[in-house]
């Protein structure tokens, strides 16, 4: 197996949802991806599931992922099964690894 570069340069972001787009970086053979997402300042991502859990690391900016306030240089690993939803206060880029896709089709739990 040899090594797989995306150039800075190669990558291309596309919209996705209101106030977000992403860059895909790798998918993964479970399904899943691993991607570079910016949030825009004041966008909401609805509440979802992760099946397979998520990693996600914050590059830059300010957000809430569920109940949890995170900035530049932090990290959280949601297990599977668990949800949230988002909100950015600023402008946010993350990197995001998803061993399978989340699912959107769930209503946010009372309180979420």
């Amino acid at each position: 197996m040899t090594p797989d570069l995306q150039a800075q340069a190669e990558r291309t972001f596309l919209a996705w949802g209101e106030g977000s787009e992403i860059a895909l970086l790798r998918n993964h053979e479970s399904g899943g991806v691993t991607t570079l997402t910016r949030f825009f300042r004041g966008a909401r991502g609805q509440y979802h599931i992760h099946p397979g859990g998520e990693e996600l690391f914050v590059i830059s900016g300010r957000l809430r992922v569920g109940s949890v306030e995170l900035s530049a240089g932090d990290y959280l690993f949601t297990p599977p099964g668990a949800g949230h939803d988002v909100f950015a206060h600023e402008d946010c880029l993350l990197l995001l690894v998803l061993p399978s896709m989340p699912d959107y089709s769930v209503s946010s739990p009372e309180g979420a």
